[in-house]
């Protein structure tokens, strides 16, 4: 499939040559030199066609049962999504070749009305063809995400994949190709699998946070909860990955927000010392979090990177 590029390098070629090959050799005694120059676009178009059939089949076929550690990006949407924005790159020339199209799109792929709207890709059928490899892909990384036997690691995997289609699609000309509404409508897919992600991977936590008016043995045993649930999610979730830095940071900043303004209330009337299973400072809690999802082997020191203040009247209570 990868010989689709230097094909379409010399249907390129051709094509712009096109006007000059049919001026030079205008004459009846020529006519054999234009025939072949049409012929040749012909036969490289039939060629590209076959080529785009093969890379899609090869999608469908890729096999590997292993999951990706950590729920991490798949190196099967890394190529795919390579190999579309290069394809991209050649649409004037794949606008001539891919003329026609019956593929089974949803009517709201495009814009979440299911109108045309201006700036919103160009609907044609290169635009449908890319659409359409893009969503194969998406179908096979649902297939991969069964993989994981932790539904949650299974969501994050799910979010990290598509954030990073959607990344290369904004990023690309392929944001030409498809249109600001597709960008936008993926978008919130990757925000739906995070929510889902979130709520069975820190549920059970977010639930045993104690209140700030809890007190006496009520706040020991609220807080020890927490802190066998905190203990166990940050156990298991520091060994998966996040790799792209922005939606780690927006995963870290989501779950500081429902666990830092709780936990530092409880703090201010509980401090360390105050209660004998208090383990741990509101700084304390946000250094865990900010070393999540870097991955084994990769932390990062926490205490000097970036902190989540939640609003600044938390500001004092964390120094």
């Amino acid at each position: 499939a990868e010989k689709i590029f230097p094909t379409l390098d010399v249907y390129q070629t051709i094509l712009q040559l096109t006007p000059k090959i049919d001026q030079i050799f205008s004459y009846d005694s020529t006519a054999a030199v234009r025939l072949q120059a049409n012929e040749s676009l012909e036969k490289l178009s039939e060629s590209v066609n076959a080529m785009m059939t093969e890379f899609q089949s090869s999608i469908t076929k890729e096999s590997s049962k292993s999951a990706i550690s950590g729920g991490g990006v798949h190196q099967l949407t890394r190529y795919v999504m390579n190999f579309i924005v290069f394809l991209a790159d050649y649409s004037d020339s794949l606008a001539t070749i891919l003329k026609e199209s019956s593929l089974p799109l949803p009517e709201d792929y495009f814009s979440s009305s299911g109108e045309e709207n201006p700036g919103s890709g160009d609907r044609s059928p290169m635009a449908a063809r890319l659409a359409w490899l893009i969503l194969v892909l998406l179908c096979k990384i649902d297939a991969k995400s069964r993989l994981y036997n932790d539904s949650a690691l299974s969501y994050l995997f799910l979010a990290n994949n598509l954030h990073y289609v959607v990344t290369k699609v904004r990023t690309s000309n392929l944001r030409l190709v498809l249109g600001d509404d597709w960008v936008a409508n993926h978008e919130v897919k990757v925000n739906q699998y995070l929510e889902k992600y979130e709520k069975m991977a820190w549920g059970d936590v977010i639930a045993s946070l104690p209140g700030d008016s809890t007190a006496g043995t009520e706040a020991e045993e609220s807080l020890r909860r927490f802190n066998e649930a905190f203990e166990e999610a940050y156990k298991k979730h520091k060994t998966w990955v996040v790799p792209d830095p922005n939606l780690r940071d927006e995963i870290q900043a989501s779950i500081a927000r429902k666990l830092m303004p709780g936990y530092t209330g409880f703090y201010k009337k509980h401090p360390v010392g105050s209660c004998n299973i208090v383990r741990f400072t509101p700084e304390d809690l946000n250094n865990y979090i900010t070393d999540l999802y870097v991955g084994l082997g990769r932390s990062v020191p926490v205490s000097k990177t970036k902190k989540y203040m939640v609003s600044p009247s938390h500001t004092t209570d964390l120094k």
